[in-house]
């Protein structure tokens, strides 16, 4: 074989063994080109010259082809980390309330005794129609809630040692024309101690002064341990009384009311008389 073809030839192999390396199909196979005319023998005079090797241009190698790629399933999405809780700081305890400030004690409870107070019930009915110049018994009680004594102990234990108190309640009856007594010589002054189980009770005598329609006014307070104010009134009851006129009172009164009509009539009872007489005697 000639140098020339046997270098084509091994060109050829080397491309082929790169694209069988490389995964891809081989090139087409290009055609052998027609062999040369064998030289005419050379003249034995002279030493033959080997001739100067042929370039042969390299075979292009084709690219390598890629694959289509698969596509790549959708990542799955994570849910998402719940986030921590933020600490909560710790706050300091807090600190522990002061000490009751003992005057603000005492008036917390005097309020107290007094709303129980006011919520008693009172009974108030003096008798009517009352004869004028007789005597006649009138009646007033105060029943106070059951929890008043309870309060009234408290309020007493919140005051000062050396503070003498006693829960009382005071009463007055007043009316015009009318001459009041009270009927207890013990509770003359109206002043009297809260019954701390029922009822407390005053009682007056009453002398009507004048006939015709009166009221009488029954007013009870109530008295306070010292420095905590004066005594708080309840609201006041007032009664309509009808005095009736006696028929003493209407003989005695009749000249008084009436002394211009029966000086009238005398005089025309004494004219009359005279008139009577003078005829008798013509």
């Amino acid at each position: 074989m000639a140098p020339g073809a046997a270098i084509r030839a091994a060109c050829v192999i080397a491309a082929l063994c790169a694209a069988t390396l490389s995964g891809c199909q081989p090139p087409p196979r290009p055609e052998k080109a027609p062999e040369a005319a064998p030289a005419p023998a050379p003249k034995p005079a002279a030493a033959p010259q080997p001739p100067a090797p042929e370039r042969v241009a390299a075979t292009p190698v084709a690219p390598e082809a890629k694959l289509p790629s698969k596509p790549k399933p959708p990542a799955k999405k994570r849910p998402p980390k719940p986030k921590p809780a933020p600490e909560v700081a710790k706050s300091a305890p807090p600190p522990p309330p002061p000490p009751p400030n003992p005057e603000e004690e005492r008036q917390n409870k005097r309020d107290a005794y007094l709303a129980a107070l006011s919520k008693a019930t009172i009974n108030f009915n003096p008798p009517s129609p009352i004869q004028l110049q007789q005597r006649a018994a009138v009646a007033l009680t105060v029943t106070p809630p059951a929890e008043t004594a309870q309060l009234a102990e408290e309020l007493r234990k919140s005051l000062d040692p050396s503070t003498v108190w006693t829960p009382r309640l005071h009463a007055r009856l007043t009316g015009a024309d009318f001459q009041i007594a009270a009927a207890d010589a013990k509770g003359a002054d109206g002043a009297k101690d809260l019954s701390p189980i029922g009822r407390t009770e005053w009682g007056w005598s009453v002398l009507p002064q004048a006939p015709g329609s009166k009221k009488l006014i029954a007013a009870v307070s109530i008295p306070l341990p010292p420095g905590l104010g004066g005594p708080r009134d309840l609201p006041p009851l007032q009664r309509a009384v009808e005095v009736e006129p006696t028929l003493a009172w209407r003989v005695e009164n009749a000249w008084s009311e009436y002394w211009q009509w029966i000086a009238g009539a005398l005089v025309l009872m004494g004219a009359a008389l005279a008139l009577s007489i003078q005829g008798r005697r013509a």
